[in-house]
């Protein structure tokens, strides 16, 4: 009977680390994109397109 106990307990408790794990891994991953999106949408400049001279 204890040892049912213990091994539930323990069962529970790396189950719960795991996914308390992939949880931060996830949000991890989440933040890495927005910043990589924003960082990646700042560094894309404008480029100014003027119409070319036809009288060339």
């Amino acid at each position: 009977d204890e040892n049912f106990l213990s091994d539930i307990g323990g069962q529970l408790g790396l189950w719960i680390g795991m996914s308390v794990q992939s949880l931060a891994e996830l949000c991890e991953l989440v933040i890495l994109i927005v910043v990589g999106l924003v960082v990646k949408r700042r560094a894309v400049k404008k480029i100014d397109v003027k119409p070319m001279d036809q009288n060339l």
